[in-house]
């Protein structure tokens, strides 16, 4: 059995901690419990996927539990939940309220050096899975002049996402 545990580790500004273990047997089960507090979204979501299009701070709680003799197998195998929490950002290459406004220039810069980014306050959404099959029935972002509900599925194994998110503008920015 390997076991790798962190103990108030500091990385990207915040604070990790966690257990994951995996044996090597026929059904090689795999097991991971992470707490993730304070951490930077853009620099740790560029050093693990490669991507930067958000930025704030974040927090998540993950415990899964799985087997299987391959990755994508694995995939299909997790079960457990997660909670994700994410305040004081922006999600980067696209506007909200512009596309609110007209699609078109929700991609587009309007003027020379106009942002394309869409602020929030927080992003909020639990998790339960089954069979590397998450569901929310959570969602929260909490923007300026915009909100969005939503539920929906991340399917791990067939890498899908299925959303339905509910927007409604406010009239102020409180």
């Amino acid at each position: 059995e390997a076991r790798l545990s962190l103990r108030d580790a500091r990385a990207f500004g915040g604070r990790l901690s966690g257990v994951a273990t995996a044996k090597a047997t026929t059904a090689a089960p795999v097991s991971a419990r992470l707490e993730a507090e304070g951490v930077a979204l853009r620099p740790l979501l560029r050093a693990l996927a490669g991507s930067d299009r958000i930025e704030g701070v974040g927090s998540l709680s993950l415990d899964v539990k799985g087997g299987a003799r391959s990755l994508h197998a694995l995939m299909n195998s997790l079960n457990g939940e997660a909670r994700v929490r994410l305040r004081d950002g922006a999600l980067l290459g696209v506007n909200l309220a512009a596309m609110a406004r007209n699609v078109t220039s929700a991609f587009l810069d309007a003027e020379a050096g106009a942002a394309r980014k869409t602020d929030f306050a927080s992003i909020e959404a639990s998790f339960q899975g089954r069979k590397g099959r998450f569901r929310s029935e959570d969602l929260a972002f909490v923007g300026p002049l915009l909100r969005i509900g939503g539920a929906g599925l991340v399917d791990l194994g067939g890498r899908t996402l299925d959303w339905r998110l509910e927007p409604k503008a406010v009239a102020t920015l409180k």
